[in-house]
């Protein structure tokens, strides 16, 4: 994507009152600047933050989405599975990934950080799996 161009027609900068105009308009939210001369023309580079968020529904109708995508969760994992053996599972997943990370440490060339990623990855994934797991075996017996 090209970086939008502007015209640069006047530059106000008073640090004691705190203005900054560029052509007549304050901006705020400004993070960097960067002003050139050259060639006998002024180009001014402009960095701002702007702050995207995704507006929230109302409460209860992200209360019945996220029931709904539990109850879909719920139906691709096997309940019936004991608690005990969920918890070994974890403990062996939480072992493996300690035996990762001890790679990594001696990861030399990059192909080595990249099966680091991979078998970490795969972990985590795993681990999710059986603490959604968990969540939803509370969620039924309760």
């Amino acid at each position: 994507m090209a970086m939008e161009s502007k015209t640069l027609e006047s530059l106000h900068i008073d640090v004691k009152k705190g203005e900054f105009l560029l052509n007549g308009k304050k901006l705020k939210a400004v993070s960097h600047l960067e002003l050139e001369f050259n060639n006998g023309k002024w180009s001014l580079l402009v960095t701002k933050d702007e702050l995207h968020k995704q507006v929230e529904p109302d409460g209860e109708n992200e209360r019945k989405r996220l029931m709904s995508i539990m109850k879909e969760i719920s139906e691709n994992f096997d309940l019936n599975l004991k608690t005990e053996d969920v918890k070994e599972l974890i403990a062996v997943i939480d072992e493996e990934l300690d035996n990762c990370i001890k790679k990594l440490r001696n990861a030399v060339y990059g192909r080595e950080v990249r099966t680091f990623i991979t078998e970490y990855e795969e972990l985590m994934l795993k681990k999710a799996d059986l603490v959604a797991w968990e969540f939803l075996k509370k969620e039924k017996d309760e």
